[in-house]
């Protein structure tokens, strides 16, 4: 991340914690790039940062499943910026939701910053689709929804094999014996 805003008129802000802050605070001040580690925020403070930033970007080099930054910068209707790697290709969508880049490129990375920084109506475009996919994608109701859904298929395969074990005959003539056994056949 460093090495791709190095000469960039941007201004980087770290947030969270870990092992190799101090290693890249001394990196960023190495290579003259201005950047602020907040350390972690939450709640109103990491939202009133998001709003104020042009993207959200998630450099990550291991496989991440759905991080909540990225569910966070869309309801606030930030695009992201994100490895092609793990999960993050599937919520970051190149040119719907934000953009992907190669993980560990730092000139991949830098050449969709300065796209971004060039075209403010494509940020607007792709905030605007985040927005739209965690209201239509990721709610609350549509959360519950999808949950029920599960439950009713599994409430359907519970019934099936309520009425059949697994050779096809009907639970009239199968007897569970102990769990995990079923006795079949019509002399019971």
């Amino acid at each position: 991340m460093l090495r791709a805003v190095r000469g960039l008129d941007v201004i980087v802000k770290v947030i969270g914690e870990g092992e190799l802050r101090d290693d890249l605070i001394r990196l960023a001040r190495e290579m003259g790039v201005t950047a602020e580690f907040t350390g972690y925020l939450g709640g109103n403070a990491l939202h009133e940062m998001i709003r104020r930033s042009l993207c959200v970007v998630v450099p990550s080099i291991c496989y991440e499943n759905q991080p909540l930054s990225v569910l966070e910068s869309f309801a606030l209707g930030k695009p992201v910026v994100a490895s092609r790697i793990g999960g993050l290709p599937e919520l970051v969508r190149d040119g719907e939701t934000g953009i992907t880049f190669k993980p560990g490129d730092a000139e991949d990375l830098r050449a969709k910053l300065q796209m971004l920084l060039q075209k403010p109506e494509l940020v607007a475009f792709l905030g605007h689709r985040a927005r739209r996919v965690v209201e239509e994608e990721f709610s609350p109701d549509r959360h519950y929804s999808d949950l029920m859904k599960i439950y009713a298929m599994a409430g359907d395969s519970k019934r099936l094999l309520d009425s059949k074990d697994l050779s096809g005959e009907t639970a009239d003539s199968a007897r569970v014996v102990s769990p995990g056994t079923v006795v079949a056949g019509n002399d019971l």
